[in-house]
C-alpha cells in the first residue's frame, strides 16, 4: 500500500452551504498546520504549534491562508481525526469551507502544493479496505449507499455497511474451515486422532449449516437484486392508447408530450420513479402500428428492441376501441416476457372482451387520466417485477454479482464435496472441494483479491470518497 498523503474535495461540487476536502496520510496534519490560522474568537491566544493545539475528533475554528502570499482564502472548520480512529485508519483532516468551485479548488491547489497528491476515485474507501477497517463486502456497500434509489435499497445497502453480509459468509467460511481442520488431521496424522472424522454428521452440517444458508443468499439476489439495481420496463401499446398519459401518471409530470395526434411519441423516454420502494426506470415508446413509413418504422425497430431488453412490459389497450390485429400482434411478439396488460380509459364505461390467448395474463382496468386504478397497476408492477409478492428480509442481505457469482461457485463445490463425502471417496477429494468454496468466500470478504477486481469496484466511486 502506498503511503502518501491524499487529498480531494468530498462533496459535489457546486454553489452551496458547505464543502468538505478531505485530507488522508502521515502528513495530513503537517499539512493543516501549514494553512491553518486560529480564529481569536476561538482561543485566547496563539499557539506556540498549530499541530499540538489539534486534539482528535473536535471541531476548530479558522482561516485557511495561502502561506506564500499571506492572503486569507475563507473562514472554516476544521478537524483532526488522528489514527487509527479515522476512516482510512490514517491520519485524516476534513476542512469545512463555504461551497463553491473557485474556493474548495484553491484550498486544494494550497493542499497539494504541500505535498499531497489528489486522490483517485474510491482511494479513501480503498485504504480503509486495504488497512483492514472494513471487508469488502462493506467497501462495495459504501457505493451503494450513495447510489441508494429507495429507501428499500437504503436499508439494503446500510445492512451491508454494517458488516451484515461480511458476518454471514465468515460463519459459513468458518465451519467450512473446522471441517477442513478434521479432515486434514485424518489424512496426515491418522494415528494420532482419538476419532476419525464422522462422515454423517459431517454431511449434515454441509447440507444444514452451509449449503442451505448458501442457496438462501443466492436466492436473496435473485430476488432482491432489482433493489439495488432497478428494473427497467418498457410501456408498448398501439398509438394513441395513453402510454404517455400513463408514463406520466406514475412519474406525477408532464414527462412525455400528450396529444389526439397518433404517433407524437418518436423516440424512447426514460425516467426513474419509486413503485412501493422498488426502483423503476420507466420507457415509454413509440407507438406499435403498420406502417410503411421508414421513420416510424425505425421507431417500432427500436421499441422491440427496448421491449428485449425489458424486466418487464405494460402492454397498454384502449378500452374505448376493439382488440385489433396489431395488439394480436404485439402481444404475439410479447411471449417470454414477464408483462402485464393494462386496460386503460376505464372511465369511458366501455367492456371489451380480451382474446382466449391472453387468458393467463395479468391484466388491470385503470384510468391514466383519472388514476383509477393506479395503486392497484403499482402493486402488480411490484409483484411482477420482482418475481414475488414476499421480499426475503433484510438479514438475507442481496448481494451484487460479483458476489453472487462467489456464492454460486462456493455452493458448487460444497455440493461436490458433500457428493464425495456420501459416496465413500477418499477425504481428500473433499478436502479439495471444500478450500475451493473457502477460496470464494475469501473473494466476497477480500481476504483474497485480485488488483484488476479492486480496480474495477473502487472506479465506481467518486473521487473523494
Amino acid at each position: 500500500m502506498e503511503h502518501s498523503t491524499i487529498a480531494a474535495i468530498a462533496t459535489p461540487q457546486g454553489s452551496g452551504g458547505i464543502g468538505i476536502i478531505r485530507i488522508s496520510g502521515k502528513a495530513s496534519v503537517g499539512i493543516l498546520s501549514s494553512l491553518f490560522r486560529f480564529s481569536p474568537k476561538h482561543i485566547s491566544e496563539p499557539p506556540d504549534s498549530a499541530a499540538a493545539i489539534f486534539y482528535s475528533h473536535r471541531l476548530y475554528l479558522g482561516h485557511i491562508v495561502d502561506p506564500k502570499a499571506k492572503t486569507l482564502i475563507d473562514e472554516v472548520l476544521v478537524v483532526v481525526m488522528r489514527a487509527p480512529r479515522s476512516y482510512t485508519t490514517e491520519d485524516v483532516v476534513e476542512i469545512q469551507s463555504h461551497s463553491g468551485y473557485v474556493v474548495l479548488n484553491k484550498i486544494l491547489t494550497l493542499i497539494l502544493g504541500l505535498g499531497a497528491r489528489l486522490a483517485e476515485p474510491g482511494e479513501f474507501t480503498r485504504r480503509a479496505f486495504m488497512h483492514g477497517r472494513i471487508d469488502l463486502t462493506q467497501a462495495e456497500a459504501v457505493i451503494d449507499v450513495i447510489n441508494a434509489k429507495t429507501k428499500a435499497s437504503l436499508d439494503i445497502a446500510a445492512d451491508q455497511l454494517e458488516g451484515g453480509l461480511g458476518k454471514r459468509i465468515e460463519e459459513l467460511r468458518s465451519r467450512l474451515i473446522e471441517m477442513l481442520a478434521q479432515i486434514e488431521a485424518e489424512i496426515d496424522f491418522p494415528g494420532d486422532i482419538d476419532e476419525s472424522p464422522d462422515c454423517t454428521a459431517m454431511s449434515a452440517i454441509l447440507e444444514n449449516q452451509v449449503i442451505a444458508p448458501l442457496e438462501q443468499l443466492i436466492k436473496g439476489y435473485e430476488h432482491n437484486h432489482y433493489f439495488r439495481d432497478g428494473i427497467r420496463m418498457a410501456i408498448v401499446g398501439r398509438p394513441n392508447v395513453g402510454k404517455s398519459s400513463l408514463l406520466n401518471r406514475l412519474t406525477r409530470t408532464e414527462r412525455a408530450i400528450v396529444t389526439e395526434i397518433p404517433g407524437t411519441t418518436r423516440d424512447t423516454i426514460e425516467e426513474m420513479v419509486n413503485i412501493n420502494g422498488l426502483p423503476v426506470i420507466l420507457i415509454d415508446t413509440a407507438g406499435l402500428h403498420d406502417t410503411t413509413q421508414r421513420i416510424e418504422m425505425m421507431s417500432i425497430e427500436r421499441t422491440y428492441a427496448t421491449v428485449q431488453t425489458a424486466d418487464i412490459v405494460l402492454f397498454v389497450i384502449d378500452l374505448n376501441q376493439s382488440i385489433t390485429q396489431e395488439d394480436l400482434n404485439v402481444f404475439r411478439r410479447l411471449k417470454g416476457k414477464t408483462h402485464i396488460v393494462v386496460m386503460n380509459k376505464v372511465d369511458l364505461n366501455n367492456e371489451i372482451t380480451l382474446p382466449s390467448e391472453w387468458g393467463q395474463a395479468v391484466a388491470i382496468k385503470i384510468s391514466a387520466l383519472k388514476g383509477t386504478n393506479i395503486d392497484k397497476l403499482k402493486a402488480a408492477i411490484y409483484k411482477n417485477g420482482i418475481g414475488s409478492e414476499d421480499v426475503l428480509h433484510r438479514a438475507s442481505i442481496v448481494p451484487n454479482l460479483r458476489q453472487a457469482d462467489c456464492l454460486k461457485k462456493a455452493m458448487h463445490f460444497s455440493l461436490n464435496s458433500l457428493r464425495e463425502i456420501k459416496s465413500g471417496l477418499a477425504l481428500d477429494f473433499s478436502a479439495i472441494e471444500l478450500k475451493d468454496a473457502v477460496k470464494e468466500m475469501d473473494q466476497i470478504l477480500g481476504l483474497r483479491y485480485n488488483e484488476d477486481v479492486l480496480d474495477l469496484i473502487f472506479s465506481r466511486f467518486c473521487i473523494g470518497k
